[in-house]
Order: structure tokens, then sequence, then C-alpha cells
């Protein structure tokens, strides 16, 4: 799978580490590479502090095709593994894959999982994602099977987009925090309601035309014939310039 260019992997294992004492999770992986000929960034090693991680563990993220999180109670109540998350959501907008490019394991029973409505935001976005089920240890080989095509599937997707036509500015790594109104745009425009989308109304400084250009990286992949910045400051018709 891997070749020229910036992803050095093909997922990115993200997981506690208490929940690799009896070596599961690292035989879990094991099974995956047995499925598919895959390169996989799977750190046993202790992270020691912020500077460790920024090194190490940010630049695989955004090195890396997928996202394989094992979710657990010890995943949930660790600053490390939500650290990993919100590094993933960044690189995720950035490969134009927005809500495709992780998949969570589910290992374990997490008590209040499905409770809403008064949870973290990286509780609620872990809940949006569609899940592996890995609980049921007598079904390990489908699984397996299962989740090595998933992670092939979604790698030839986050190369796809990149080669679409575009004259959106690149990603601007700043933009953070405003998860909630990209999924709520993404569901304006596939309600069926309009086949145009006139404008995005509010305040200058609020910050419209960032939202507009993440979305454009962010769900490149729904928009196979490009995304194009047409300038419109000063015009009253664009007309002369199709």
């Amino acid at each position: 799978m891997n070749g020229p260019g910036p992803d050095r992997y093909d997922f990115f294992v993200s997981y506690a580490r208490a929940d690799d004492r009896d070596h599961w999770i690292s035989r879990f992986v094991a099974g995956i590479l047995a499925e598919r000929q895959l390169t996989p960034f799977f750190d046993t090693s202790e992270i020691q502090s912020g500077d460790d991680w920024e090194h190490r563990i940010r630049h695989a993220v955004a090195e890396s095709r997928v996202f394989l999180a094992f979710v657990s109670p010890n995943y949930l109540a660790s600053q490390w593994c939500e650290n990993e998350w919100r590094a993933w959501i960044d690189t995720e907008i950035a490969k134009h894959v927005f809500s495709d490019g992780a998949i969570p394991v589910y290992i374990v029973e997490v008590p209040g999982f499905q409770d809403p409505p008064n949870t973290s935001p990286f509780l609620r976005q872990l809940r949006r994602r569609q899940f592996v089920d890995a609980r049921r240890r007598d079904d390990q080989s489908r699984v397996l099977a299962g989740l090595a095509t998933d992670i092939d599937a979604r790698a030839l997707r986050v190369r796809q987009p990149a080669e679409s036509a575009n004259t959106v500015p690149p990603y601007n790594k700043k933009f953070s925090g405003r998860i909630d109104e990209l999924l709520d745009l993404r569901s304006r425009l596939t309600a069926d309601r309009a086949g145009v989308v006139c404008g995005v109304n509010g305040l200058g400084g609020m910050g419209k035309t960032e939202l507009a250009f993440a979305y454009a990286h962010a769900f490149a992949g729904v928009y196979p014939g490009g995304r194009l910045l047409v300038p419109c400051d000063g015009k009253t018709t664009k007309r002369s310039d199709f």
C-alpha cells in the first residue's frame, strides 16, 4: 500500500496502554496484518511528556491514512487518547475524508457510552462513527478479515479526493472547535431541500469563509467534479467568467 507521498502508514493504532497488558490489542493488530499487507503505526512505548507526544505521535497521525481507535473506559479516560483523536480530526479534514477516516473498534462494554446529551465533544464525535464490534471473541476471524478490507478501501479513498480539481486555499490547521457546524452544513447540503446554497450569513469576522474552505476540504470525496473558489468581490455578475 505504501508509495510516494506524505502517508507513510496505512493505519494508526490509537489505544490505552492499560488495555494491552495482556497483549490482546497487539494480537488483534497482528491478525489484521495477517489478512492484508499493510503498514501500521503501532506505538507500544510509554509517552513521557507533551513534547514527546508532539514530536512522535502527532507526526505519525498526520502521516497515516486511517485511524483505528480501540474504545474502552480506559480509552475515554485517557488524555493522551483524546489528544490523538483531536489530532486525527484535523488530519481527517486536511485529507478530505472527514467522518470517514476513523474506525472505532468497540473492545469492551463502555458504561454510559450511549447516554445523551451532556457528553464531551470527544465522546459525541466517537459516537457518530460506524463501529466495529470486537467484543465477541468467538467471531474474531470475520471481524479481522472485514476490518482489513475496510482499512484497505478507506486508504484508497484518502488518495482519490486529492486528485480532483481544486482552487480552494490549503487547509488552515488553526481551524478548530467547529466540528458540529461542519456536520450541520453537510446535513443541510444533503437534505434535498434546495439545489444551490446561496450564502452563509453572519457578522464579519465570525469565520464564515474559513468554515466554507474547511467544508471544501473535509467533504472533497463527495464532490468528484472538484471544488472551485469563485471570487465575487465587487462583481454584479460572473457570467463573463464562464
